[in-house]
């Protein structure tokens, strides 16, 4: 049960009730123990002794202690279950972050690759315009070529 474990050692003789303290308290729970009011303190001072009790009280604080203890235990589960929705709300917003960088990173490479391509077509294009330079040009030298010819022609 851990921290939600509960020893309290009453009036009685021996130390049967010191063993269950410490094994009570080495996981995380709490130890009452009655104080000097108790009929027979044998067994209450033995678990005191041992350095096993946190609380040493009388009988008619028991109760009163025991549910102020329980109220702190409920209050801080529900702080726990509050941190931990919180982490796993920050965990969601984790992913979501990495998904979007993620996302802008394969945006980035696309625009890149956009971006290349784009180059390769406008140089592809200038080779095009050079091409179509040349064949003016060497359709021009053919025009006056033929005009030579007829000019030839005509003298003959």
């Amino acid at each position: 049960m851990g921290v939600r474990a509960i020893g309290i050692i009453l009036s009685g003789y021996g130390s049967d009730g010191t063993e269950g303290c410490k094994h009570i308290q080495a996981h995380g729970g709490k130890t009452f123990a009655q104080d000097m009011s108790a009929e027979f303190n044998s067994m209450p001072l033995s678990a005191q002794a041992s350095g096993c009790v946190d609380f040493v009280i009388s009988l008619d604080q028991i109760p009163g202690n025991l549910k102020s203890l329980a109220e702190l235990v409920i209050a801080n589960d529900e702080k726990a279950k509050r941190e931990a929705e919180l982490v796993i709300a920050n965990d969601e917003k984790g992913k979501r972050e990495a998904e979007l960088v993620i996302a802008n990173d394969e945006k980035a490479k696309r625009a890149a690759e956009l971006t290349i391509a784009n180059k390769e077509k406008a140089k592809r294009a200038s080779e095009l315009v050079i091409a179509n330079e040349e064949k003016a040009e060497r359709a021009d030298e053919l025009v006056i070529a033929n005009e030579e010819k007829a000019e030839r022609a005509d003298e003959l």
